[in-house]
């Protein structure tokens, strides 16, 4: 099947491209996601460290109290925490 976008630079608001799974930890993800799919099955708590803005030092974190199942949160994320209760998240990037 051809891809006529096969050439196109992403940007910020372009679809993502690639996705892995993620599971809760300290360590920081190996990709910044451009949005996380909470898959499931029931609702949870997602603690994140948001990517922040170029030029501010630090990150910000944040937990998403109700993250509901089958949720698609338009993000850009450096870690899913420890402390996240919610489940089958995708990092989408």
């Amino acid at each position: 099947m051809a891809d006529f976008h096969s050439g196109a630079i992403p940007g910020l608001t372009s679809p993502g491209c690639n996705a892995t799974a993620v599971s809760p930890s300290s360590a920081a993800l190996a990709n910044t996601s451009r949005a996380l799919w909470i898959g499931g099955p029931t609702v949870g708590a997602l603690v994140v460290d948001m990517a922040g803005a170029p030029g501010i030092a630090g990150t910000t974190s944040i937990t998403f109290v109700i993250a509901a199942a089958g949720t698609l949160l338009p993000i850009r994320v450096i870690k899913v925490c420890t402390g996240t209760t919610c489940a089958a998240i995708v990092n989408i990037f």
